[in-house]
């Protein structure tokens, strides 16, 4: 995009996009917009055209629009698509993000919307749709790479050769280690498995007894756990110590943010919703030193059930 273009009110633009009925040039639209802009735009467009222009860009791409959208706009947007379509978008999304959006929409659409996502992440949104919003549990993802204590380095390393492709939208930073029976009982860094001998035991080298927090930790006393541990990210376990998610700092803050945003007068209203799409572009962006995952988590909870 040149800067002439850039100097141009976006608005008509999109307009223009969405009569064209391009998906190549929805996908340049929206990519050569200023960060923060997308959320201005998308707002003044009327609701049947924030659907069309979605339905124009691919499922992962709409899935990190509908992200940065408030959530009254976002259920409108899934609300007016084909169910199939929606549900194709939602498959996108972290399981954390996936939930948030689907108590905006209508409950016979977020019924049809399940029966239609893929079976592992279905059950997972009615996992976490059980959690108050402001716990632990409510805020944590369920992706997240779990094996065994008895498993070897290569075992580890095979299966994340085996399924980078079909999950690499994951974004992890350590894999946890579990006892017979899933409790929680080490954390093994990701630098500590690549630079070890293939036959080692990963119990040997992982972290015994990892900070976590039990599932129904209140945001407040999250806020003051990641103020004592300076970590990214920490292991959700039930009161028995079974793991069944991960809850991320970023998520945490946002959470926060959005908290203190219902209590914003009007006027405040649209810069705290510029701030928080800045916070939802970060948090799910890929941590320094993540690798792209394999399939345990959702083996793993799909055993739960």
């Amino acid at each position: 995009m040149t800067i002439k273009e850039r100097s141009v009110d976006p608005v008509p633009r999109v307009e223009t996009v969405i009569e064209r009925g391009d998906p190549r040039t929805a996908v340049e639209f929206l990519d050569g917009l200023p960060p923060g802009e997308s959320i201005r735009v998308v707002d003044q467009l009327a609701a049947g055209q924030r659907a069309d222009f979605v339905s124009l860009l691919p499922d992962d791409a709409a899935a990190s629009l509908l992200e940065t959208l408030p959530g009254v706009q976002a259920a409108e947007v899934i609300e007016s698509l084909p169910v199939e379509e929606s549900a194709a978008i939602i498959d996108r999304m972290p399981s954390d993000e996936q939930v948030d959006l689907l108590e905006e929409v209508d409950a016979e659409v977020t019924q049809a919307i399940l029966e239609r996502m893929e079976p592992r992440k279905a059950e997972a949104v009615r996992f976490l749709s059980h959690y108050d919003p402001d716990s632990a549990g409510g805020l944590m993802e369920t992706e997240y790479l779990q094996y065994e204590e008895e498993e070897t380095v290569d075992d580890v390393l095979r299966d994340l050769r085996q399924n980078a492709n079909r999950y690499s939208s994951y974004n992890v930073q350590y894999a946890y280690i579990v006892s017979e029976g899933g409790l929680l009982s080490g954390v093994l860094r990701l630098r500590d498995l690549l630079l070890s001998h293939p036959t080692q035991p990963i119990a040997s080298i992982m972290v015994d007894d990892p900070v976590r927090v039990i599932d129904t930790t209140s945001l407040q006393e999250l806020n003051l756990i990641f103020d004592r541990h300076p970590l990214l990210g920490l292991p959700v376990v039930t009161a028995d110590g079974r793991i069944v998610g991960v809850v991320r700092r970023a998520d945490v803050e946002q959470a926060g943010e959005e908290r203190a945003g219902r209590m914003l007068p009007a006027s405040l209203v649209v810069e705290y919703q510029h701030r928080a799409q800045r916070r939802r572009r970060e948090r799910h962006r890929p941590l320094p030193g993540h690798a792209q995952c394999g399939d345990r988590a959702g083996r793993v909870l799909a055993d739960r059930f």
